[in-house]
């Protein structure tokens, strides 16, 4: 379930007393306050505030101003609402924003940003999914775009990064740290691949750490009234094991509270976390490393 589907459920969730995890949704906040809604993938909000960080404190050259390009969905609303309310507190300025339908075709998207060419801003943040990333980073490839190119959380889908291919290059972005070297998440993985014949995704992952949390839950609760449930994964006594960031716990907004968020570059088709990606980074804009 996505956005508003997922948050539609709160209320039928209360009544009946079932915990939702929801390993996906970023989109939108829980403004009603369910008490059975989870989700172990960071909100728009928290990812908003570290992209904002990274651009208005972390980055040298800091960035000011930004164009933002956003599709028109829960999703594209949403964090584009919530990084503008970021950006600004921050003193960031949103110059320009556009907006598109997904299933955007080349002609449209080259259309979309033609305006760049003369006024380009400090940088663009392209809030997408899939496929559509493709098209528009051709687009700007196509107008030679040449300033800062940021995308949301969801350009760490492989999938969204292999179809862009070289037009990805030094992109940046922020996604949930995972560290599949750990003994719990090798166990995970090893067992993933001899079902499915290929490797995990952080997706993946976060789906099993969702159904691991729920069912911690049902452990801990040791026959108890299911209501409780909720009550329990909320308090500071839960803990469940997590593939993705070593445990998974929830704060009481059930928001979850172990998302650490790491920044990634593309380079040659890899995403690069940042340690390992910021040398180009200071080969671009001609920054002194500190050692």
């Amino acid at each position: 379930l996505h956005g508003e589907a997922w948050l539609g459920l709160g209320l039928d969730a209360e009544e009946a007393g079932v915990a939702l995890v929801s390993p996906w949704v970023s989109v939108p906040t829980n403004d009603h306050d369910y008490k059975t809604l989870f989700r172990n993938y960071p909100s728009d909000e928290i990812e908003a505030a570290r992209v904002t960080k990274l651009l208005r404190r972390d980055l040298t050259p800091r960035v000011k101003d930004l164009v933002v390009i956003t599709e028109l969905s829960d999703y594209g609303r949403g964090y584009k609402s919530a990084f503008g309310r970021a950006f600004k507190r921050l003193q960031g300025n949103v110059e320009t924003s556009l907006y598109y339908e997904r299933g955007l075709q080349a002609e449209d998207a080259a259309a979309l940003v033609e305006g760049l060419r003369l006024k380009p801003a400090g940088g663009v943040l392209l809030i997408s999914t899939g496929p559509d990333y493709a098209t528009l980073l051709e687009a700007l490839l196509g107008i030679e775009y040449r300033e800062q190119i940021f995308a949301s959380g969801s350009f760490h889908q492989p999938d969204a990064r292999a179809l862009a291919a070289e037009s990805a290059q030094d992109v940046l972005y922020v996604a949930p740290v995972w560290k599949p070297e750990s003994q719990h998440a090798r166990k995970f993985a090893a067992a993933y691949r001899d079902e499915y014949g290929e490797p995990p995704t952080l997706w993946s992952a976060l789906g099993y750490d969702a159904l691991t949390a729920i069912a911690q839950g049902a452990v801990m609760m040791n026959g108890a009234y299911r209501s409780d449930l909720s009550g329990l994964m909320r308090s500071l006594d839960f803990e469940a094991p997590g593939v993705v960031s070593g445990k998974v716990r929830f704060d009481t907004a059930g928001e979850c509270s172990d998302c650490a968020l790491e920044v990634y570059g593309v380079r040659d088709g890899t995403a690069l976390p940042w340690e390992a990606y910021e040398e180009f980074w200071n080969q671009r804009y001609g920054v002194k490393s500190d050692s």
